[in-house]
């Protein structure tokens, strides 16, 4: 029935999104816009046991829905982790955590260079942006870039 996989996606402060495909009959792989409607459950607890559900549900999904289901849950309390898992038939996902964003996010900080005037310094913007093989963005930044191309004649 789970032949792909699960994820979340877009927090915010008091949501986040589950999403997953069933596969209720081999004919349902996806884009062939066949099979049988299927209901999946779902639900969301603070902890991994799932002893503290915080919210359940349950969705049907179709062939036009390409068998995939998209939950969007809401009422959780900011940047805390919580853990969901969904049941089609008699078969269990099994389950992944999310979090939604905290009240407050930072601006994020992403320094971008430009060697595009100074064609021989495209080497110097890489090193100060944290770009070359092996580096990471510089401390303190979310991620760096860097435009403009090389002095290659070719």
């Amino acid at each position: 029935m789970f032949a792909h996989g699960v994820a979340s996606g877009d927090p915010m402060h008091d949501r986040v999104i589950i999403w997953t495909r069933v596969t209720p009959t081999p004919a349902s792989m996806p884009g062939h816009n066949s099979g049988p409607a299927t209901d999946v459950k779902w639900k969301v607890s603070e902890d991994p046991a799932f002893q503290r559900t915080v919210r359940t549900g349950t969705v049907r999904t179709d062939a036009d829905r390409d068998h995939t289901v998209h939950i969007d849950v809401n009422g959780l309390r900011a940047a805390r982790t919580y853990h969901y898992r969904f049941q089609a038939g008699n078969q269990n996902r099994p389950h992944r955590s999310a979090a939604p964003a905290p009240l407050r996010c930072p601006a994020p900080r992403l320094p971008c260079g430009s060697a595009s005037a100074h064609p021989d310094s495209l080497l110097k913007v890489h090193e100060d942006c944290g770009l070359l093989r092996g580096a990471t963005a510089r401390p303190g930044t979310d991620q760096s870039s860097a435009v403009g191309a090389p002095n290659d004649p070719n």
